[in-house]
């Protein structure tokens, strides 16, 4: 259980948001609030970044510019086909009460665009 984890292992500074008791998997960047998941891809260890709960679309070119600088700064390139962060069209299976996403299958990489729904970051290998 990720959620489980997380809220015990008594980070100062956490990788979540909330008080003791009400956390949530969301991390504020501005005035954007990102969804933030673990999990695997069928194989590989991943995280899952999400503009909503639900990781249903990306809502405006601001959401795919964040994406792009966080594919840009651990690929050194923009184009989210490629590396270690890609881009995905379909949204990954989910629960929001152990902040766990996961996709049977390894998901088909995408460029950044308005209908990407979500950043996949292979965070200990390449995809």
């Amino acid at each position: 259980d990720v959620k489980d984890d997380l809220t015990k292992a008594k980070f100062i500074n956490p990788p979540y948001e909330g008080t003791s008791g009400s956390e949530t998997n969301t991390i504020t960047l501005g005035s954007y609030v990102f969804y933030v998941y673990f999990g695997n891809d069928g194989t590989k260890n991943i995280m899952t970044i999400c503009s909503n709960s639900t990781c249903t679309a990306f809502a405006d070119d601001n959401i795919v510019s964040y994406a792009e600088a966080l594919d840009t700064s651990i690929d050194g390139i923009t184009d989210g086909t490629a590396g270690q962060v890609i881009g995905t069209t379909t949204a990954p299976s989910y629960s929001s009460a152990t902040w766990v996403a996961t996709f049977s299958t390894a998901p088909t990489a995408s460029a950044w665009t308005s209908s990407t729904v979500s950043i996949v970051y292979y965070f200990d290998a390449k995809r």
